[in-house]
């Protein structure tokens, strides 16, 4: 759970789908963002 909170705030989203839609829309760099959202840690806290 730690780490999911940890990644979330990194990133300053609430949820996986707004790092993707962050992502997808540039305003997160894809490197290591897009990493870090495929690797699916993040996805328990959607």
């Amino acid at each position: 759970m730690a780490e999911q909170f940890e990644m979330l705030s990194r990133y300053n989203v609430r949820s996986a789908e707004e790092l993707r839609y962050r992502i997808e829309v540039g305003a997160l760099p894809e490197h290591p963002t897009w990493e870090d959202y495929r690797d699916g840690s993040i996805w328990r806290m959607s």
